[in-house]
């Protein structure tokens, strides 16, 4: 049994405080900075679809009905900001309190202090996203924050192991799995998969009722969410589409990824520091004789050296907040490696050992299926893969308490310095939050969000424009980074998909516009530069009997003052 924090010294206390301290002001800043910025890309996808959702359309992500649900049905942009903030917070909280109480179950006795560090650490790295702010419900956050909650629920099923808890625990298991496949389907998989593993191994009772209850769980889900056979059998279909014909979730790209990270690693020189600092380690555990703990801090004082070295914020360069992440995921192993004498326990199989495992390789895990990067999971590394080194940590190792704290007040700094430069300062696809000063009142959805002069000058400009080229309640075409023109226009836009300006994704776009019977009918065009300027999409547009200039006229073109983007105008004549 490790023993509770007896040490009440200065530094403990001061890093309780200050660590506190820093969650309280992160989280009134988030608030503070809800009705600040406006995006005509990904974040009015995530809005559009909670607004209209059509399972008849194809899309590979359905997590809009969540959004709507949510929202209560009153999806706009700073509800769902507002929406992604708490539900998160719980999401977290419950997550904590399920890992305190199995820590507790495997007595290990954590004091105050410690609690209050183990919620900060995974509280402030929850906000690490790369989409935080802005704080809109995308599938990415519905992915962190039902596993959290799916991953609990198996937590409590191993800590209590009486009937009634696992058996809700099956029903929500049941209810959250659901859940995931609207979000993104793989993800459900994953559920399923890590729930049966863990109960095939540890836990291996009223199988037939649990089973029975994770499928009435599903049910009830389906209830609540689509409730229209029809409606399933569309997503079904999509996925189906997805995963077989244009192959948009295919494994292909998930290996892909390994092998692109492992050579941008590589190219940085990743691989060759963390060999420098095992070989440190190595060298100093041989060789120290001395009893004093202070030389075996220089490798992990190096490793927050290093790390502040990548604090430039994830709108600069994404991989930085994940290589950061990481760096303090092998502190922890570093720190274990200088107690030899745990080694027996580290290596056995045990239930403890497994699901720490598990939850270190979530975040891997939880990445299939989708065309993003590592990085854009490192909110999912901080959560689970930090959480299963913490259960190694204290279940293998005396509690450094001094050591516990740095990390902790670390972890805060690494969080907000994100926050700051990858969120406020030069948020993703945004300009500064700080210079959002002037409201614009052109979409209910939208009413009351700040901008920047620029931006404000961008959108009413193109509001204009359109409504001008545009004057009837005629369908207009546009593409995925200009999904946000139908709230600054009033207007219905077509195709209602994620539409591509990517030339790699141009048969992701051929299969989506015959699907949706486009041609040549529709009274205006809008057309970023990026497909005006590749003859792949002309060719494209002449399968559908749309000819640049023949049948369609440029009529206006306008740059962006934020973005220094060109967009082109073209209207049927």
């Amino acid at each position: 049994m490790v023993n509770p924090l007896k040490n009440k010294s200065l530094l403990i206390v001061f890093s309780v405080a200050l660590c506190l301290s820093a969650l309280l002001v992160f989280i009134m800043m988030a608030i503070y900075f809800a009705n600040k910025g406006f995006e005509l890309s990904d974040e009015t996808f995530y809005l559009y679809f909670s607004d209209h959702y059509n399972s008849e359309i194809y899309l590979t992500q359905n997590f809009g009905v969540l959004n709507k649900f949510a929202c209560f049905g009153n999806c706009t942009i700073i509800n769902l900001r507002i929406a992604k903030l708490i539900y998160q917070i719980i999401a977290v909280a419950i997550f904590v309190f399920s890992l305190i109480n199995y820590l507790q179950h495997k007595n290990i006795v954590l004091s105050f202090s410690h609690n209050v560090f183990v919620f900060v650490i995974l509280m402030m790295g929850s906000f690490v996203n790369y989409d935080y702010l802005p704080m809109t419900l995308s599938y990415n956050t519905w992915t962190l924050i039902l596993s959290l909650l799916g991953f609990s629920l198996i937590l409590f099923e191993l800590t209590y192991k009486t009937k009634n808890i696992q058996l809700f625990s099956a029903l929500g298991i049941g209810f959250f799995v659901f859940c995931l496949f609207l979000v993104k389907f793989p993800n459900s998989i994953i559920m399923v998969a890590v729930y049966g593993m863990v109960n095939v191994l540890f836990n291996r009772t009223y199988w037939l009722i649990k089973i029975s209850l994770f499928f009435i769980g599903i049910g009830l889900s389906y209830l609540i969410f689509i409730h229209d056979y029809p409606q399933l059998l569309h997503i079904i279909n999509n996925y189906k589409i997805a995963l077989f014909d244009v192959k948009h979730m295919s494994t292909d790209n998930y290996l892909n990824q390994f092998k692109y990270f492992f050579n941008l690693c590589s190219e940085l020189g990743y691989f060759n520091y963390l060999l420098f600092i095992a070989l440190l380690t190595a060298v100093i555990k041989k060789f120290n004789k001395s009893k004093r703990q202070i030389w075996l801090y220089i490798p992990l004082f190096i490793n927050f050296s290093v790390a502040v070295w990548f604090f430039k914020g994830n709108s600069q360069t994404l991989y930085n907040d994940f290589i950061v992440g990481s760096l303090l995921l092998f502190n922890i192993f570093i720190y274990l490696f200088f107690n030899p004498h745990y080694y027996n326990k580290l290596f056995q199989f045990s239930e403890t050992n497994i699901i720490s495992i598990l939850l270190i390789l979530m975040p891997l895990a939880l990445m299939l299926g989708t065309n993003n990067q590592f990085y854009y999971t490192t909110s999912q590394t901080m959560c689970f893969s930090m959480s299963g080194a913490i259960i190694l940590f204290f279940y293998n190792s005396k509690i450094d308490n001094y050591y516990l704290s740095l990390t902790t007040l670390f972890v805060c700094g690494f969080i907000f310095s994100v926050n700051y430069y990858g969120a406020v300062k030069t948020p993703y696809r945004q300009t500064s939050l700080l210079k959002k000063n002037m409201p614009i009142y052109f979409h209910p959805s939208i009413d009351g969000i700040y901008e920047s002069r620029e931006k404000f000058i961008d959108y009413t400009t193109l509001n204009l424009a359109i409504n001008k080229l545009s004057s009837s309640n005629k369908k207009i075409v546009t593409f995925f980074n200009y999904m946000g023109l139908y709230y600054i226009s009033n207007k219905k836009l077509f195709p209602e998909t994620p539409l591509s300006d990517a030339v790699q994704n141009i048969e992701i776009n051929k299969y989506i516009l015959t699907r949706e019977n486009f041609n040549n009918s529709f009274e205006l065009i809008i057309i970023p530069s990026t497909v005006y300027n590749n003859p792949e999409f002309n060719k494209m547009f002449e399968q559908y009997g749309i000819y640049l200039g023949n049948n369609y006229k440029l009529k206006y073109i306008y740059t962006f003052l934020s973005a220094k983007e060109t967009v082109y105008f073209y209207k049927k004549v």
